[in-house]
């Protein structure tokens, strides 16, 4: 019989789900469907290929893929051997691509055939990668990933997972500086798991929309873990589009979506939205970056009667609060409050609580937090300081709890002295009618040191001046807070994650000064 005893390890999630559910579909991929038995068997008989290929516990095997059935075999495969998972980012250029193979110290890389020509001229860079397996496209020296996974048993591998063993390495999403490899832990997952399943109701009898990429660690934290845990079922999108998104949402009657708010906005503003049938759609949850007011109200209005959620969490420790439907309006802004068993304070710079309305830092403890960054000591020292993991994240509670952050530590400008959270100035232009998105940020001042710029997009068909935005933030802020420079740009950069990348639109305004940003 097959032991489903109770652990803290994430091979055992779909070992489990499998033994109670085995006919239960698990991911659905174009006209693919794979139920819990066969995701369990594939994932097994490809961890018993590593084994024979030389992979070993311990080990990390980088993973170039976008959203596919066979990123989340090899995602349980490798969990269930011990080894570890290192997902790359498909946008990853040459450069960036090697650093963080290299960084990782993997032994193995596996990639979908499209990549073959990155890989290849990758490849004379990687001297520690010891084997390529090509996902299609297969070209000369590499493993097929097919034939691997047909070619051996699917019996469970014979290796003893602990929960304190290395489950992912995720890398951060590189803002500022080079990406550091997060070391996460299976009980790490575990927990995150737990915790996301209760405070976002996730069901037996979900059908989850995955559009945003899996190699980050949102999705594997909001929704491949926890779907796994419950039996719920994943529906595959390669890559975000919004009118097959829709397509799928009708098709498949999707009960759940988790997408970024830009993602969303995409989502309405098809000329498909509205006939499409999204009754069967019982949850959405917005996280990655905030919501302006207008786009709040725009979601609401959208998806009427169905329940809003808002989750915040990080790389390093997993999935850390959430603003609940009943909360969306009434706390505005807020990112909610710590999720179930999350230990979770605001501290001030000497460790100790800030009082209710005051900014402090977002520390958190406890078994969701990551092990440390990967050959970073001194990094891994300082973000640990009195046993907390300190997030960055500068934020306020208010009296019954809720968390508002505030802004980056790294992202606050300094200004004749003053401290100036670019959120808040974030928040109050994204209620002007004219804005549909903006990012605040320091510009050099000979005088003030930085001096606020903000620059902005237009909502289509909408027009603003400089002097009527400056104007909108005298009438809201502190005059000091307001901006001196608006600059009006037809969309922002950002990353895949919907994140905007503030050190692009800054770059232009401090390349002649030595201060880095």
């Amino acid at each position: 019989m097959t032991d489903v005893h109770a652990s803290w390890v994430i091979g055992d999630l779909v070992k489990r789900t499998a033994f109670n559910l085995p006919n239960k579909i698990a991911v659905i991929s174009g006209d693919t469907r794979l139920t819990y038995r066969e995701l369990d068997a594939r994932s097994n008989a490809f961890g018993n290929a590593m084994l024979d290929l030389g992979v070993k516990p311990a080990d990390r095997v980088a993973v170039l893929s976008r959203n596919s059935l066979e990123f989340i075999i090899i995602h349980y495969g490798l969990a269930k051997i011990g080894a570890v998972m290192v997902p790359l980012n498909f946008r990853y250029t040459e450069r960036e691509l090697t650093f963080v193979v290299n960084d990782s110290e993997a032994k193995m890389l596996i990639f979908q055939g499209e990549f073959a020509d990155l890989i290849s001229a990758c490849q004379p860079k990687l001297p520690g990668v010891l084997h390529y397996a090509s996902i299609g496209n297969v070209g000369e020296g590499m493993n097929d990933y097919y034939r691997l996974v047909e070619k051996y048993p699917t019996t469970p591998p014979k290796v003893a997972v602990k929960e304190e063993d290395e489950c992912t390495l995720l890398y951060t999403a590189g803002t500022t500086g080079s990406p550091k490899g997060a070391i996460i832990s299976h009980k790490a997952s575990v927990a995150t798991s737990i915790s996301v399943s209760i405070d976002l109701c996730i069901q037996e009898d979900d059908i989850a929309l995955i559009s945003a990429p899996l190699f980050h660690a949102g999705q594997i934290n909001l929704s491949l873990h926890p779907m796994a845990s419950v039996g719920g079922t994943l529906v595959l999108l390669a890559k975000f589009d919004p009118d097959e998104a829709l397509h799928l949402i009708g098709k498949e009657k999707i009960t759940r979506i988790g997408m970024v708010p830009t993602m969303l906005y995409q989502l309405i503003e098809s000329p498909k939205f509205k006939d499409t049938d999204i009754n069967s759609i019982r949850r959405v949850n917005y996280g990655a970056s905030p919501i302006p007011r207008n786009g709040l109200r725009m979601t609401l209005e959208s998806f009427k009667d169905i329940e809003i959620t808002q989750s915040y969490g990080t790389s390093e420790c997993g999935q850390l609060t959430v603003l609940k439907p009943q909360d969306q309006l009434r706390k505005f802004g807020c990112t909610g409050k710590a999720m179930t068993f999350v230990d979770l304070r605001i501290f001030d710079a000497n460790s100790q609580d800030v009082p209710p309305g005051e900014i402090g830092e977002i520390v958190t403890r406890g078994p969701h937090v990551m092990s440390g960054y990967l050959k970073r000591a001194e990094e891994t020292e300082e973000a640990f300081k009195k046993g907390w993991y300190h997030t960055g994240d500068m934020a306020t509670s208010d009296d019954e709890g809720f968390i508002t952050i505030v802004d980056r530590k790294r992202d606050m400008i300094i200004s004749g002295g003053e401290n100036i959270y670019p959120k808040e100035i974030e928040d109050v232009l994204g209620s002007h009618p004219a804005v549909l998105e903006v990012a605040v940020f320091g510009i050099p001042d000979e005088k003030w040191v930085e001096s606020v710029c903000a620059a902005i997009v237009l909502k289509s068909g909408m027009k603003a001046s400089e002097a009527e935005i400056i104007d909108y933030c005298k009438k809201n802020l502190a005059s000091y807070k307001k901006p001196k420079v608006v600059t009006f740009v037809d969309s922002l950069p950002k990353n895949e994650l919907g994140k905007t990348l503030k050190k692009v639109l800054k770059a232009p305004y401090w390349k002649n000064y030595a201060r880095k940003i």
